[in-house]
């Protein structure tokens, strides 16, 4: 194993040089006094990195993929980069006295990557973190007191930060060599690992227009990128996603798979209700509002108790930051959709201040119909 080598060299009562006179002179006078020498300090010969990558977001088409999040959601929605260092004698085998309070040391860690439009965020277990601009080298540290007999360990979440209100292009994270560096001793890994980090939202188009008091409606999972401000498609894998059915620069995800270490980041709604702003615009007296409930991941059902038409507005909380999106609201938790519960054919809309009397049929037809109210 490792540590210093104390030599002490003292006599031993009753074999001491000047036992013979032990009758006149007091042991303590007659004793050559102790001598102690540090002579050698037996240091480890080498030490092993090994680095763990893990995918903590999607997958698609053999592509690693991570939504932007924010330090607090980092552990959960990354890509994890888990270093541990070994110490080692010269015949291979690990020294249990390279450990806290003994005799382990602090390990410095670099590596090398590339990430050319973001600003790398680096999240620790503790939950603190820092931001790392230089675009060619991350560079950590295994404290000594981190390590326990022989071995050392440090996990990484790397994300690249995420505001609620600003969407933002693919960027591509390319992780190359790792070197750790401890007393003169160092050991290299090859990671050569790409993550693409994609902004996504969960979206539903708005409003939603229905027939009937029962309705099932089905939130999308979209991925922002703006060809005018650079964004080619193709180039993160996402050429064949379609466009959003109602808004420019965002795609339907489709293929996309989550990993064996990842989160299901399929949405578990946190209470989704209507707000129930509005009343019916049907007969007078008649208490009317909508009910919500989640039937799937992706999938909210609402049902109008009470008589028709009627307008509403529905709340619903994506389980994850990642996925929440207001490009007005920079504090925003929830979305919110506007409905509207249509009767069937033949039921009274409304009447005009004409007194005339209409029906859903009155916007059915050829051309335009102009109605005065």
């Amino acid at each position: 194993d490792i540590g210093k080598l104390k030599f002490s060299i003292e006599e031993i009562l009753g074999a001491e040089y000047a036992k013979i006179d032990q009758a006149d002179t007091a042991a303590v006078d007659r004793r050559i006094h102790k001598a102690e020498i540090t002579s050698a300090e037996i240091k480890p010969a080498s030490i092993a990195l090994s680095q763990a990558f893990k995918n903590k977001g999607l997958r698609k088409n053999g592509t690693n993929y991570i939504f932007y999040a924010d330090a607090g959601e980092a552990p959960i929605m990354s890509a994890e980069l888990n270093s541990t260092v070994s110490a080692k004698n010269s015949h291979g085998a690990i020294v249990k006295n390279f450990t806290a309070g003994c005799y382990a040391k602090d390990v410095d860690l670099s590596v090398g990557y590339s990430l050319p439009t973001a600003t790398l965020d680096i999240t620790y277990p503790d939950n603190h973190h820092a931001m790392v601009s230089d675009p060619y080298t991350l560079h950590y540290t295994i404290a000594e007191n981190q390590f326990k007999d022989g071995n050392g360990s440090q996990a990484l979440y790397l994300n690249l930060g995420r505001a609620v209100n600003v969407a933002k292009n693919p960027a591509l994270l390319t992780l190359n060599t790792a070197t750790a560096v401890v007393d003169g001793l160092s050991s290299t890994q090859q990671i050569n690992q790409r993550v693409t980090y994609i902004y996504g939202r969960a979206n539903v188009p708005s409003p939603q227009t229905f027939i009937g008091k029962e309705h099932n409606i089905t939130v999308n999972y979209e991925v922002y990128c703006d060809e005018d401000a650079g964004c080619v498609r193709s180039d993160f894998g996402l050429g064949d996603l379609s466009e959003s059915e109602d808004t420019i620069r965002w795609y339907i995800m489709k293929g996309f798979n989550t990993t064996p270490n990842s989160t299901n980041f399929l949405m578990d709604y946190s209470n989704p209700q209507a707000m129930n702003r509005s009343t019916s615009c049907g007969p007078h007296g008649v208490a009317t509002h909508m009910d919500v409930t989640r039937t799937s991941p992706n999938i909210l059902s609402v049902e109008v108790v009470g008589s028709l038409p009627y307008r509403d507005v529905v709340v619903y909380s994506p389980s994850h930051r990642y996925l929440t999106y207001d490009a007005i609201d920079a504090t925003a938790t929830k979305h919110r959709l506007k409905t509207s519960a249509m009767p069937d054919k033949q039921n009274w809309l409304g009447k005009g201040d004409l007194g005339s009397t209409v029906d859903d049929k009155a916007s059915v037809g050829n051309g335009l119909q102009k109605l005065n109210w």
